[in-house]
Parts: C-alpha cells; structure tokens; sequence
C-alpha cells in the first residue's frame, strides 16, 4: 500500500510542478536593486530548448526583444544545443548581426560544436 500511495502522491505532485507560471522579475534587473538580479541570475534555471523557442519566435518577429532580453537576464544556457544548434548558431543563420551580438553578450561559447 506504502508504494500505490507513494506513486499517486507523485503523479499528482508532477501535474502541478509542470505547469507553466510567468512572473515579471524586470524590476529586479533595475534601478538599486540590481544586486538581487545578479543572484537570480546565478541560477541557470532556464533550459536551452525553452529559450530557444522564445529566440526563434523573436528572429521570426512573432515576439519582442524584452521577452528575448528578460531571458537573457535570468540567465539561459545560450550554449545549449537544441536540434544541433545553439542560439549564437540561429542568430547567424538569421543573418542578423543585432541578434548576434545581443547572444554574444550572454558569454557565447564559439567552441561549440553543431550536433546532428
């Protein structure tokens, strides 16, 4: 019985953990309280796959660079490889230089190698 129980406990538990919340956290990244930005940031709680969707939606003009830049601030794996490529990769396929150098900032990784 200790196990069914256990089981049900977890597939409830995971229903609520993977749902999706949104939270402005721009005001952290501002004005004197900047500090609490930088600890957030320390992180890394955003995965490549989910940053990169947003990128994309960006590069094709479906979202707006506040998005793309508050996922920046939180701080993304820019280096993370989704289907072989990182967000520095789309950028430059992109052919957008803005873009690029916008990714640059995060510490782009340029030894990365495209995966299959």
């Amino acid at each position: 019985m200790g196990e069914e129980f256990l089981r049900k406990v977890c597939g409830r538990f995971q229903g609520v953990v993977s749902r999706r919340y949104e939270i402005d956290l721009s005001s952290f990244f501002q004005g004197g309280i900047q500090e609490i930005g930088e600890v957030i940031r320390s992180f890394r709680g955003i995965a490549a796959k989910d940053f990169q969707r947003e990128f994309s939606a960006f590069l094709k003009g479906r979202k707006d660079e506040n998005d793309v830049r508050l996922f920046l601030k939180a701080g993304v794996d820019v280096n993370g490889l989704v289907r072989g490529q990182t967000a520095l990769m789309k950028a430059i396929c992109a052919d957008s230089m803005d873009d690029f150098q916008m990714i640059m900032e995060e510490k782009s990784d340029l030894e990365v190698r495209a995966g299959e």
